[in-house]
């Protein structure tokens, strides 16, 4: 080998090294470009306001709210560093190339409790919640999948306890069945309908919650006197009174991908119109048999799309499109209940839904 040839060898060598070496650094940005998005109109600063929820924070700084956990970098050195406080500072930061939110604890005017010269408690109630807490009190139901031998079997209401017709908030009513001794609050169900997958197995019945009532006594045998609490429509005689589960959905939970893929389709939307918007209730047909959980996100994709080629005639598939994101609150068997978080068109009936 000659001298020029040794030269250029090692010349090269050095340029196929600096060419790797700037494609390292630049590696963590390319990827990072394929799996997070900043906002185009993210701040590099935010300062978290009272009635701000954990979804909107992230949708100021990323393209996709979902992927916050990716982001979200919490501070060791402050108590609960996974809860945000109004007057809290979210800064954005880059670590290796990569987007980090940073979090600085303000707002010190509220009451915190000392626990060391570095940690401070704040209790857990004042934090921002992941979605606005008026969801929870008005948009979701809490209907339950049953099977069709627990309602049949369930306590019912035979009678208005005085002469009236209707059976309302405040009036009173006979009901009879095996009733446990350990709870004097129930809540008031009617049957639904039955719900089928796309083979026509069956995946449960839908039972629809019509209120709540208390026993206020105890009549002998098998009957028992109880007083409505609440009431969403007129109350019968057959409706069944059974015992609502007791888990709900954690408001500074964030909502998360599952942890297997899931692939189901929307059943029905709750708000009985053809379509549904933001923070609108729809019924879906996958649940726990499925490895879905309370707290998961799903994404909502119109139905497959097939239209001819005008050129070749052939029959071909449209890209699929997104149009929304749900949040599963109440899961069951076979079927589980959402609430669409973000949409960009209105959701109908048949549409997919996908996750992770």
């Amino acid at each position: 080998m000659t001298t020029h040839t040794r030269i250029w060898t090692g010349w090269t060598a050095i340029c196929f090294l600096s060419i790797c070496s700037a494609l390292v650094l630049l590696a963590p940005r390319a990827l990072l470009a394929q799996t997070v998005s900043l906002a185009d109109d993210h701040p590099d600063v935010y300062v978290v306001e009272e009635g701000d929820t954990l979804w909107d924070i992230a949708g100021r700084f990323l393209q996709e709210p979902a992927r916050w956990p990716e982001v979200w970098q919490g501070n060791p050195q402050v108590a609960n560093p996974d809860l945000i406080y109004p007057g809290d500072r979210l800064r954005l930061e880059y670590v290796g190339g990569e987007p980090r939110i940073v979090l600085d604890r303000g707002g010190e005017a509220r009451r915190t409790v000392r626990l060391s010269p570095e940690v401070r408690s704040t209790p857990r109630e004042e934090a921002i919640p992941a979605i606005p807490r008026a969801v929870l009190d008005n948009f979701l139901v809490d209907n339950l999948i049953v099977d069709l031998a627990d309602y049949e079997n369930a306590p019912y209401i035979v009678s208005a306890a005085e002469e009236n017709l209707i059976i309302g908030a405040g009036d009173q009513f006979y009901a009879r069945g095996d009733w446990p001794e350990t709870s004097g609050n129930w809540d008031i169900f009617r049957m639904g309908l039955p719900w089928s997958d796309a083979d026509g197995e069956l995946l449960g019945h839908e039972a629809l919650r019509l209120g709540s009532a208390r026993v206020v006594a105890h009549e002998g045998g098998q009957m028992r006197r109880l007083q409505v609490r609440r009431s969403r429509e007129e109350l019968k005689a057959g409706d069944r009174l059974m015992l609502a589960p007791t888990e709900a959905l954690d408001l500074y939970f964030f909502p998360r991908p599952p942890q297997v893929e899931v692939r189901g389709r929307v059943l029905s939307l709750l708000a009985e119109d053809s379509v549904s918007a933001q923070y609108d209730s729809l019924l879906m047909d996958i649940g726990q048999s499925d490895g879905l959980r309370m707290g998961d996100l799903l994404r909502v994709y119109l139905a497959d799309r097939q239209v001819a080629d005008p050129v070749t005639g052939e029959v071909v598939s449209l890209p699929r499109q997104q149009a929304a994101q749900v949040l599963v609150y109440r899961v069951f068997d076979g079927l589980s209940y959402g609430i669409i978080l973000s949409s960009t068109r209105p959701v109908e009936i048949g549409y997919e839904l996908h996750g992770p």
